[in-house]
């Protein structure tokens, strides 16, 4: 009788540690979450060119990811764009958002857009790994 107690409490301690490797895992999985990249080209959408300054356009920007909750990572980079035989430059903001969902990052895509009256914003999307250095 004492062997079939011991041998039922290993199978349950076993089935335990089972369960929670499995949710451990599972856990692991949820910690790639999505990240985004917006690139926003400061040509404004009616004039064709550049209205806003790098430093005007990054204020509104900001409030805007801000006031949705949201935390990022900027860079100015410099991007263009062949529009017939023209290529066209422009002062670039990217952001880089994590913890985010689509829904959410759509919406401050739509809000950027408008507020600094951009032509068409590029959103990448991929998962990411992580981990916060301590």
């Amino acid at each position: 009788m004492k062997n079939v107690v011991k041998i039922v409490s290993l199978v349950l301690v076993c089935v335990a540690f089972i369960c929670v490797c499995t949710s451990c895992a599972q856990s692991k999985q949820a910690e790639n979450p999505p990240e985004f990249t917006l690139y926003c080209g400061l040509n404004d959408a009616d004039a064709g060119k550049q209205v806003l300054t790098v430093d005007e356009a990054k204020g509104m920007a900001r409030a805007i990811i801000i006031d949705n909750g949201c935390g990022y990572t900027e860079f100015v980079a410099h991007g263009g764009y062949q529009s017939g035989d023209a290529v066209i430059g422009n002062d670039t903001l990217v952001y880089e958002i994590y913890f985010a969902d689509a829904v959410t990052v759509e919406k401050i895509t739509k809000e950027i857009q408008a507020e600094l009256n951009l032509m068409p914003i590029l959103v990448s999307e991929g998962t990411s790994s992580y981990h916060f250095s301590e």
